[in-house]
């Protein structure tokens, strides 16, 4: 009996391997993604993006793979980094309801059913029964497309190079301020994290200002 439940157990095993093999060779080579460049490794699961996370050296991670494979590049199985700057206006920009219809006029229905259905059951924990949508509850399109157009002019290219100044600024601000902080022992970084967001927001809405030092 010990002996069959071993055997059972080994069978289990290889089972599972081979499955773990099935799916990174999908992933690898007939994944919709799979034309685009960048690392095997990568490409083949999310553990290599994980440890760079985790690591605080992602962006390090994928500015030198960009450096090596181009302006597009595979970061994990199913995502993808771009610095074209061509890019940002098919990723950032929204398309309006009446493009999103099907020809013959039916609403468009979300692609994965269960990712839809997850969301919606996740949007419990930020959203109260009765609750009116935000831009980052709102999972209808057409009220998504609603909202986003009553926010869409302060994200103008024009609006965001009119803040650029401030948001430099202040950043500018809070990098000096720990360069100074750091030598005199551990900084908290939560507090001066709101520190600066406050003062680029409060500088953009209200033109007012206090929580990071003056610089100099």
């Amino acid at each position: 009996m010990h002996l069959k439940k071993r055997y059972s157990l080994t069978d289990a095993l290889e089972k599972y391997v081979l499955y773990l093999l099935c799916v990174v060779i999908y992933k690898i080579y007939f994944h919709p993604l799979r034309k685009y460049p960048g690392p095997k490794n990568w490409a083949a699961t999310r553990i290599p993006w994980a440890i760079s996370q985790f690591s605080g050296v992602l962006y390090l991670s994928t500015h030198e793979l960009h450096k090596k494979y181009g302006n597009v590049v595979r970061i994990s199985p199913d995502e993808l980094s771009f610095i074209d700057p061509k890019a940002w206006k098919d990723i950032y920009t929204a398309r309006t309801w009446k493009e999103l219809m099907h020809k013959d006029g039916t609403p468009p229905a979300p692609k994965l059913k269960f990712t839809h259905k997850l969301l919606e059951r996740s949007l419990v924990a930020i959203r109260r029964p009765g609750d009116a949508d935000t831009i980052l509850t709102a999972i209808d399109n057409r009220d998504h497309a609603r909202i986003r157009r009553v926010l869409a002019n302060a994200f103008s290219t024009k609006a965001l190079t009119d803040q650029e100044y401030y948001i430099q600024r202040y950043v500018s601000m809070f990098i000096d301020s720990l360069h100074s902080l750091h030598q005199t022992g551990p900084v908290n970084m939560v507090a001066w994290l709101e520190f600066v967001t406050f003062d680029i927001v409060g500088m953009i809405i209200v033109s007012l200002a206090n929580c990071l030092p003056a610089k100099p």
